[in-house]
């Protein structure tokens, strides 16, 4: 798989998802070191772009680049997705002036947008073949009691 597949690939399942939970890898300097986060958008570089809010003075804390994981997950979805990279609090009017009307918006409301690199990432699935039998999904769940029985894709970039 191409790095453009891959991209492509994640940045589906993420809109799909578009909630999840941001864990700080230096959560000592912060009160909360964990916030659910909704993504605004996943640009073509694979950097997934989202807002926060009431916490920005909590970040001014942390280094200008930090490192964070993303857990996407979404009751009633068959996958889930966890991603860890590097995050930056994007701050400067020319970077802000580029971005597309969705950023804009919220960074109007008051919000701190945050940029973040994804370096690695791994994709779950627990979804079963539609074309299997009845005999094979019962032997498919009874065999999942025993063994992790989902797919598991790794992902690396840099």
């Amino acid at each position: 798989m191409t790095t453009r597949n891959k991209i492509n690939f994640l940045s589906g399942k993420i809109q799909e998802l578009g909630t999840a939970i941001m864990t700080f890898q230096d959560s000592k300097l912060l009160k909360f070191p964990s916030l659910i986060v909704d993504v605004i958008l996943v640009d073509e570089r694979g950097c997934v772009w989202l807002a926060v809010s009431n916490s920005g003075e909590q970040l001014s804390r942390l280094n200008k680049n930090f490192h964070v994981v993303l857990k996407f997950y979404k009751k009633g979805k068959l996958f889930f997705l966890n991603t860890y990279g590097i995050a930056r609090m994007v701050i400067e009017s020319a970077e802000l002036q580029l971005a597309g009307p969705l950023i804009k918006r919220e960074v109007e409301m008051g919000k701190t947008l945050l940029c973040i690199n994804i370096i690695e990432a791994s994709y779950h699935d627990f979804s079963t073949h539609a074309g299997d039998s009845f005999l094979q999904k019962c032997k498919q769940s009874i065999s999942s009691l025993f063994a992790a029985n989902n797919q598991y894709t790794y992902f690396r970039f840099k």
